[in-house]
């Protein structure tokens, strides 16, 4: 919970009734004294609002006014029931093992320190990864074994099975001896680390930055990735095209979901990204189709539109594509980078 309060002119009821409409301020002496345009509470009731809080105020003309914005400590996505629209409360969700869920890039967290696992689970989910933990040596190594990470974050001093044997035993494993593992620990044991195979190594505390540059460091080859891209818009493909080859992708352009399904039925790539508006055969439809061919099953499917991602229509999407993203949301070299990430990982289970 935020608050902040002042002891300035205040407003009347009247003038509360309004307060959060757009482009609304008090009355319009405010803007000829004050500025502004009248769009800061509006956006503030807004985003409060997608993140599943609220914002209150309470005021007095000649005393002050008081703004109260409370937000979840952890954010949770609203579920959508796919036949009514409806959003379904808390107990009417389906739990993980429900449904199945394709498959996206993660990293495994590994720690016994509950604080340390939320503290990097939140700074790896800004960086854009999908985030697995594991609070034991052992539980890890059952992990691993299950669906092979794109990394491992390796925590060393935890009891039973510490760091330095999880290591040993991924090392040892030929289905997980490539797996990137950074060693994370207090102590300064970086050449120790390096002798048992570590590939990177973070004194703890870890900061933000210097986990980013440690994963970025990791980025596994991608010579011989293949995407398919499928839009109609031909100029913004190759724009996106000539950022893949400088990264060593391999590309091919279909420009509607007709000329998709004929690719693929030459060739399947590792990844396809596929836009939803589009003549012929839109990109709703060619993902119907090519989840209805059970040998694309496990091909890596990812949605870059520009209608709203939280949309229910492009939401109910999420089942059946390793990611969605909206178009203009990131530069182009964050966009070739989560791609690698994804099929990286469809290469790796």
């Amino acid at each position: 919970r935020f608050t902040v309060k002042d002891t300035g002119i205040g407003m009347s009821p009247e003038q509360l009734a309004n307060l959060f409409q757009r482009f609304a301020q008090a009355d319009e002496t405010t803007t000829r004294k004050y500025g502004g345009t009248g769009l800061g509470l509006a956006l503030t009731r807004a985003l409060s609002s997608m993140l599943g809080g609220r914002i209150e105020v309470e005021s007095a003309e000649g005393q002050g006014t008081t703004f109260t914005v409370t937000v979840p400590t952890r954010y949770e996505k609203k579920v959508v029931d796919a036949e009514t629209g409806r959003e379904l409360a808390p107990e009417q969700k389906s739990e993980p093992g429900d449904a199945p869920k394709r498959k996206v890039p993660s990293v495994l967290v590994v720690d016994d320190d509950p604080s340390a696992r939320e503290l990097l689970t939140r700074n790896l989910e800004r960086e854009g990864f999908a985030v697995a933990t594991a609070s034991s040596g052992a539980e890890a190594l059952a992990m691993i074994q299950a669906s092979r990470p794109l990394a491992v974050l390796l925590d060393v001093m935890m009891p039973g099975l510490d760091g330095w044997h999880v290591l040993r035993a991924i090392r040892e494993n030929p289905e997980t001896k490539d797996i990137p593992v950074i060693m994370q620990t207090v102590l300064d044991e970086r050449n120790f680390a390096y002798a048992l195979g570590a590939s990177s190594y973070l004194k703890k505390p870890v900061h933000r930055n210097a986990l980013a540059e440690a994963l970025q460091a990791l980025t596994i080859n991608t010579a011989g990735h293949e995407v398919l891209i499928v839009d109609d818009d031909e100029a913004a493909n190759q724009r996106l095209m000539a950022m893949l080859h400088r990264d060593g992708w391999n590309c091919r352009m279909a420009l509607n979901g007709v000329e998709a399904m004929k690719a693929l039925a030459e060739h399947v790539p590792d990844l396809v990204l596929i836009d939803l508006i589009m003549p012929e055969m839109d990109g709703y439809a060619f993902i119907r189709e090519v989840r209805k061919n059970p040998e694309l099953d496990a091909l890596p499917l990812v949605v870059m539109t520009a209608e709203d991602v939280r949309s229910d229509k492009v939401r109910k999407l999420s089942s059946e594509t390793a990611g969605i993203v909206q178009k203009g949301s990131m530069p182009l070299a964050d966009l070739v980078a989560d791609l690698r990430r994804f099929a990286d990982q469809a290469k790796t289970n």
